[in-house]
């Protein structure tokens, strides 16, 4: 199940499909990302967080994912953040 994080949407999809595995819409999860960023640092950030999202498997896109936050943790804490909610 793709959905954002609107919380009423949330609670009807657990309600309803109790055990479909869920995951954020990479659009959204993508804006949300960058709009934490400078707009400089966008532009490079954008293919980066694209290729982990289109990894060819789960692990190699959470590697990709985690170094991704190890590399700029300091610079963009706060887009880092954002990206780390729905790696686990």
């Amino acid at each position: 199940m793709v959905s954002d994080k609107n919380k009423a949407l949330s609670r009807a999809i657990r309600e309803v499909f109790r055990s479909a595995f869920k995951r954020p819409c990479l659009a959204h999860k993508m804006r949300n990302i960058l709009s934490k960023l400078p707009k400089k640092a966008q532009k490079e950030m954008k293919p980066l967080v694209h290729q982990m999202f289109y990894a060819p498997n789960c692990e190699q896109g959470l590697r990709q994912g985690q170094e991704l936050i190890t590399r700029f943790k300091n610079n963009y804490t706060s887009a880092m953040e954002c990206l780390e909610q729905d790696l686990s």
